[in-house]
């Protein structure tokens, strides 16, 4: 349950990034982004044995 919210909240520091980014196209908020779905694919391979979450679902 903890690393389903974990990975809900990450999801949407993913999209508040991607939005932010598509106004501003900040190199250092594009890492900040990649970092984030890292982070989000590591718990979705976790408990789903598979990668959801792409960078264009959020840009």
């Amino acid at each position: 349950m903890r690393l389903r919210n974990t990975l809900d909240y990450l999801k949407e520091q993913i999209y508040t990034a991607g939005a932010e980014w598509k106004e501003t196209k900040d190199s250092g908020l594009l890492t900040e982004l990649n970092a984030l779905i890292a982070a989000s694919n590591a718990i979705e391979v976790y408990l789903y044995d598979q990668r959801i979450t792409v960078i264009t679902d959020c840009i």
